[in-house]
């Protein structure tokens, strides 16, 4: 299941990277068109990182998922503050991005954990 959700959220990515590059539509007059492709690959990247723990490390518990999880997106958010004082783009929206696609993947797990010890019972 969570190999599944990591190839949706690859799809998803690779899709928001298509678009982006396609920009010669314009969406300047619409700012929530240009947040979503603009923070998008951050979100996607999390979020689908995330979903590949369980299938990586296979964690017996949710309270170890979380702190794969909680590791991830630690080193997603050092990437994107270090941005900020090197000659690449800082994003605050990207920061925000991130961190929902580490809460979208918990609780798709947890969600996920609970009905897998659920049926183990």
């Amino acid at each position: 299941m969570n190999l599944v959700f990591s190839i949706i959220m690859v799809l998803f990515f690779v899709i928001a990277a298509v678009i982006q590059h396609v920009r010669e539509l314009s969406f300047e007059n619409h700012w929530l068109v240009n947040l979503f492709l603009g923070s998008s690959p951050s979100f996607l990247y999390s979020a689908g990182i995330i979903l590949l723990v369980p299938i990586i490390l296979k964690p017996n518990s949710h309270v170890k998922f979380i702190k794969s999880s909680i590791f991830v997106t630690c080193g997603a958010l050092v990437y994107e503050v270090e941005q900020n004082w090197t000659n690449m783009i800082f994003d605050p929206y990207d920061i925000i991005a991130i961190l929902f696609g580490f809460v979208l993947a918990n609780f798709i797990f947890r969600y996920y954990f609970a009905k897998e010890q659920n049926s183990h019972n």
